[in-house]
């Protein structure tokens, strides 16, 4: 079976002039009687023009155009990278159908790690790119972005998609939850994810910290991204974002740290709304976040043992028992982990090293343990 029966391809005429120095010059294209080497590629482009998950739906024609040209005309990167721009997905007769689809396209290029970067189409097509791990055994990492959690059973697939995620592997998922906005989103929501050990971040926290959010990030396997987290008056081609939310600047950042992130092997974007984005603002938005993902993904470097010469440990003591904290640095990326380990009935536990700041070591030197720490325990010992 071929990748290529699943796209349509991209009409010659809605493409930039391809340009020396320019996105468009390192990206190979689906265009009539040509299929790109995707085997070949790091990055793949999925266009994904279903909308049938959201309350009033749409299929806007040519709807990413927009987003195109203004992607494909940014500035190339200092280390490039391979990408492919596969087309548009061939939607199915069924919304089910599009996600089954949409699955064995990111099945078929995880498998050859090539990495899907999906443009939606509404967020509920995150389950289908989660649902391509399936066979995976090891803990799945999921950090989505969102103005909050979609966790309603209504039965609008844009409401629910994150409560159908959750409900796919329970015991396997690790689910960090970034941007919520708390005026819009349930208690009973936040107790739930909480009592999964989920991670949750509120957008007064990142504005507080931004830079914590990147261990968040760099545990994740799969980032889902809905452009309504952003504010609307920077993002008014996206459904149902409101007044408040993330900053372009934020978004990008967050982009930034994904794409560093080197055990994450798919990302979705999702919410674009072409019908709405009349001046084209929201596709310059959307792709300058592409670009920045792009960008992080092109300086990502292989962390090696934590036991080699490539990492500094540092022993903390915290209190007088002679508890220790140990933490490990990056001399390669400056990057910050600790280890995770107790004794439960005088019996020792194998730690685990997770992703950390340099503010869990700060808090640590001071004596305190570190936020991050006592979840990560939590997280442990229900398991």
């Amino acid at each position: 079976m071929e990748l290529k029966q699943f796209f349509h391809p991209i009409a010659q005429d809605t493409l930039p002039v391809r340009e020396a120095g320019t996105m468009s010059d390192n990206t190979d294209f689906h265009i009539a009687e040509h299929f790109p080497d995707w085997e070949a590629a790091d990055i793949a482009l999925v266009f994904v023009p279903e909308y049938r998950g959201l309350p009033l739906s749409e299929n806007p024609k040519n709807g990413f155009v927009k987003f195109r040209k203004q992607l494909y005309n940014l500035k190339d990167l200092t280390v490039s990278c391979k990408i492919v721009d596969l087309g548009e997905l061939i939607t199915g007769a069924l919304l089910s159908d599009t996600y089954d689809k949409l699955q064995k396209v990111c099945e078929y290029l995880l498998a050859n790690n090539t990495l899907p970067l999906i443009i939606g189409g509404s967020h509920d097509l995150d389950l289908a790119q989660v649902k391509a791990y399936h066979d995976t055994e090891k803990t799945l990492g999921i950090v989505g972005v969102d103005a909050k959690p979609d966790m309603e059973q209504s039965g609008i697939p844009s409401e629910e998609h994150l409560f159908r995620i959750l409900e796919l592997y329970p015991s396997k998922i690790e689910y960090s939850h970034l941007a919520y906005q708390r005026f819009i989103t349930d208690k009973n929501t936040l107790l739930q994810l909480s009592k999964l050990n989920a991670d949750l971040t509120s957008i007064g926290q990142i504005r507080d910290n931004l830079q914590e959010t990147e261990p968040v990030i760099r545990s994740a396997n799969i980032l889902s991204f809905d452009i309504s987290a952003i504010r609307k008056s920077e993002c008014q081609g996206a459904y149902h974002n409101n007044i408040f939310g993330l900053t372009p600047e934020e978004a990008c950042q967050l982009c930034w740290y994904a794409g560093l992130n080197e055990q994450l092997t798919s990302v979705g974007f999702y919410n674009y709304a072409p019908k709405k984005d009349i001046q084209g603002d929201t596709a310059m938005l959307l792709s300058v976040m592409v670009w920045y993902f792009v960008e992080g993904y092109s300086k990502r470097r292989p962390e090696y043992s934590f036991f080699s010469n490539f990492h500094t440990k540092y022993i903390i003591p915290i209190d007088e028992s002679l508890q220790t904290l140990v933490f490990y640095k990056s001399k390669l990326s400056d990057k910050w982990w600790m280890e995770v380990a107790f004794t439960e009935d005088e019996t020792p536990v194998n730690g685990q090293i997770i992703p950390c700041s340099y503010k869990d070591y700060q808090d640590a030197l001071e004596g305190n343990l570190p936020d991050r720490w006592i979840k990560a325990v939590g997280k442990v010992k229900d398991c």
